[in-house]
């Protein structure tokens, strides 16, 4: 099964919904306004003719209130930059990216109220255009045409690798009891991982190197881990509780158990020194900065999805990866 066709968040805004289950994402978001804003000010300092227009690009932007998320925070930050260096203010071109199956009819519904809002929170003076439209695809491949963008933003998606490493996929019984490398797996599931993220990770990096102009910027955010050791519960605890729910309904005869076998979750969450080695490895960007942010509200999601099997007191790890400058 292609997992670009299937993967995606739940569509709609209904209870069970990602537009109605994604706050502790939402608020990651919104931190890494001073990230954005300093890289803008610092692309309009370093250009003598100041630009007419921007072209943005929200990769992995899922479905819902956060897809436009980024969005106003690109817009109020280039809003106050042409202020503070007093020329007029650059038309927006944003692209919304997501995979083919996402919701993209969801975001587009909101398009004339988030519009609306915007002219309204700047007051009649704002001159500001922006367009948004979607650009259904993989952000592993190509997307965009060679130095067409100047920023990229990706947030709480480069842990999503673009499948199931292929070693694991035809050895069902060495990973059992489990849907993604958790604390009784062999050390091969998790090398496995490991090598499949290095993989994607280095084909989205050569992708954007070749779409972003001299001088732009990314800034990526992801959910990551504090140690080394893999076998650390901060990598898969919540997955420890969804493969124990699948194990239930195999004993209950709900779910087949040669289904469970053979279902993995396509998800990795590196060290930051794996993030970095990979980076630095590929060659076209150099790190400006890299932070760690406690993601506080996690079990209170999970809470929500897992109806209450995460202990609330328990933060996961998120990692801000700042301005990668090609």
């Amino acid at each position: 099964m292609d997992i670009h066709q299937v993967l995606r968040m739940n569509e709609g805004d209904g209870e069970t919904s990602y537009a109605n289950n994604s706050s502790p994402q939402r608020s990651l978001m919104l931190k890494t306004k001073p990230y954005i804003r300093k890289s803008i000010q610092e692309f309009f300092s370093s250009c003598n003719m100041k630009p007419k227009s921007l072209s943005v690009a929200n990769l992995g932007c899922g479905t819902g209130p956060n897809s436009l998320v980024p969005v106003t925070i690109f817009l109020d930050v280039v809003h106050d930059c042409s202020q503070r260096f007093g020329c007029p203010c650059p038309e927006l071109q944003v692209f919304l990216n997501d995979l083919p199956s996402n919701d993209f009819n969801t975001i587009f519904k909101n398009i004339p109220s988030f519009y609306k809002k915007i002219v309204e929170g700047k007051g009649d003076g704002f001159s500001g255009l922006c367009l948004v439209s979607a650009v259904p695809g993989s952000f592993y491949r190509r997307l965009f045409q060679s130095e067409s963008l100047h920023f990229v933003y990706c947030a709480n998606s480069l842990h999503w690798i673009s499948q199931v490493p292929p070693l694991l996929s035809e050895m069902t019984d060495i990973n059992k009891g489990n849907i993604c490398y958790g604390k009784n797996s062999p050390y091969i599931v998790f090398e496995a991982y490991l090598l499949q993220f290095q993989r994607d990770l280095t084909h989205f990096l050569k992708s954007r190197s070749e779409e972003i102009i001299a001088g732009g910027c990314m800034v990526l955010e992801l959910p990551g881990r504090k140690t080394l050791d893999p076998y650390t519960n901060e990598c898969y605890y919540h997955f420890d509780d969804l493969a124990l729910a699948m194990r239930d309904l195999v004993e209950e005869g709900i779910m087949e158990e040669e289904k469970m076998s053979s279902f993995w979750l396509p998800y990795y969450a590196p060290h930051i020194d794996e993030f970095k080695e990979v980076i630095r490895a590929e060659g076209s960007f150099r790190i400006i900065r890299c932070e760690e942010i406690l993601w506080s509200t996690a079990a209170n999601f999970y809470d929500k999805t897992l109806r209450k099997m995460i202990d609330p007191n328990f933060g996961a790890r998120v990692k801000d990866l700042d301005w990668l400058e090609t």
